[in-house]
């Protein structure tokens, strides 16, 4: 039998699980829930390779979207999602 070589799909990377609040652990586990739903429910929405980032800042509002460069940036609630065009 031949050995394939195994490719990574998907990756995800949590920082700082045991210090984050009962509500901050809350809020990203809902944020990869709504992500893997968009992802089953709408997959043409997102470009050929899509990050997503999950930013929170204490003290500040959530930002508006904004566009950057080749790339678009939105950040809801904490929530950023990179689309790369």
């Amino acid at each position: 039998m031949k050995k394939t070589q195994d490719k990574v799909a998907a990756s995800v990377t949590v920082y700082q699980v045991a210090d984050m609040t009962t509500k901050g652990r809350k809020a990203v586990c809902g944020w990869l829930r709504k992500l893997a739903d968009d992802l089953q429910r709408e997959p043409e929405a997102f470009a050929k390779t899509f990050r997503a980032r999950y930013l929170y800042s204490p003290n500040a509002p959530a930002l508006p979207p904004q566009r950057r460069g080749g790339r678009q940036e939105q950040v809801v609630g904490g929530l950023n999602q990179e689309v790369r065009t």
